[in-house]
């Protein structure tokens, strides 16, 4: 995998767009991390990303075949009625391999530093998320409240 200049700079200005508070530290740390790896010829997955709708408590499959996930990032609520905060859990098929909470009007972010080559954790069955209302951790969160979910992964 090399990283081109196209992709960081589509990376980049995709991070640029999104809504709340969350600092750019996160990308800034993966693209230098991907860079410093790519200089060092080894090889890893290009960096793709995928943005939706969360379904809710019902598990969806996000990426159906082996992947490396290398970030996620939540935005609260699809609509101005956002309320309350939501927990994703990413699993790789039913192992939870992550977990984030996102409070109502906010965004939250979390990269992966992990797996053998140390960037981003290997999926190896299917990457699927489950979004539930933070307050009790199982209830399917209300319409307004189910985030706009953008994950960072490799194929």
């Amino acid at each position: 995998m090399s990283l081109s200049t196209g992709q960081d700079q589509l990376l980049r200005a995709n991070r640029n767009q999104h809504p709340g508070a969350v600092g750019s530290e996160g990308l800034l740390s993966l693209l230098a991390a991907l860079k410093r790896a790519a200089g060092n010829e080894v090889a890893l997955p290009d960096v793709q990303t995928k943005t939706f709708v969360a379904a809710g408590s019902t598990s969806q499959v996000v990426i159906g075949s082996a992947c490396t996930l290398y970030g996620v990032r939540i935005e609260s609520g699809t609509a101005l009625t956002s309320t309350l905060g939501v927990v994703a859990r990413l699993t790789d098929n039913t192992i939870i391999r992550a977990a984030l909470h996102c409070s109502s009007e906010n965004a939250a972010e979390c990269y992966f530093f992990g797996g053998a080559q140390g960037i981003g954790i290997p999926i190896v069955t299917s990457l699927e998320l489950t979004v539930t209302a933070a307050a009790n951790g199982t209830a399917d969160p209300a319409a307004g409240d189910k985030p706009i979910v953008t994950v960072f992964y490799g194929v």
